[in-house]
């Protein structure tokens, strides 16, 4: 009986673990490209950056986002941390699965590319690593971000380009496109709708009788 209980206790430690590391709160999805959490750019760049990756993704498709953080939250791990956000922010479209996500963490002078299976092509890991290594890590450690995030993105565009055509719109307008009604139908629905009005108003005024079915307590005119 003592193991059969000693069992279950594990089982539910193991269980509360996994509960609470599924349970870490991710960061939520950005609204822009350039997102500098930490506060370590110049925000005309941020501004500019912004412009500059909007109209690359209207003309590729592909969607690049930055996210310049302050640290890792406390006990997470650079890969598990950086994959996981990714996943979530769904980045690039569905069915491409063209996005890439470069994440970096200043205290912690960490950095890393997430890249979509749709650009693993063009992005694998010994291009995403040679970005960092020979573009961005050197003007990090000057204490230039700017120009260390600028250069990540020269080269990630230049690396995706051509991969994918786009469609002169970003995936946030797709997505939120509504149903246009012309004006022509609008009239007429607004027609429809006066004429069922009056109908209703006309035959209310015309002397109907209520009859009440106190058993059922149902209403009706006749």
């Amino acid at each position: 009986m003592s193991l059969s209980i000693r069992g279950i206790a594990i089982y539910l430690a193991v269980l509360a673990s996994w509960w609470a590391r599924a349970a870490d709160p991710l960061p939520p999805a950005p609204s822009a490209y350039v997102n500098d959490y930490a506060g370590v750019m110049e925000s005309a760049a941020v501004h500019r950056l912004n412009t500059r990756l909007e109209s690359f993704e209207r003309e590729s498709s592909n969607q690049i986002v930055v996210a310049l953080f302050p640290k890792l939250p406390d006990n997470t791990y650079l890969e598990d941390f950086t994959v996981k956000t990714a996943q979530a922010w769904a980045v690039g479209r569905k069915q491409q699965d063209n996005g890439i996500v470069f994440f970096a963490f200043v205290t912690d002078r960490k950095m890393r590319i997430e890249v979509g299976y749709g650009l693993e092509g063009r992005v694998p890991d010994s291009v995403a690593d040679s970005i960092i290594r020979n573009e961005i890590r050197p003007a990090f450690k000057a204490g230039n971000y700017t120009l260390g995030v600028e250069r990540a993105i020269d080269s990630l565009i230049a690396a995706t380009r051509g991969e994918y055509q786009g469609t002169g719109k970003t995936t946030h307008e797709e997505k939120n496109e509504g149903i246009v009604i012309p004006g022509w139908l609008a009239l007429c629905l607004i027609i429809l709708f006066l004429i069922w009005i009056h109908t209703g108003d006309t035959m209310f005024q015309r002397g109907g009788r209520v009859v009440v079915h106190t058993g059922l307590d149902l209403l009706r005119i006749v």
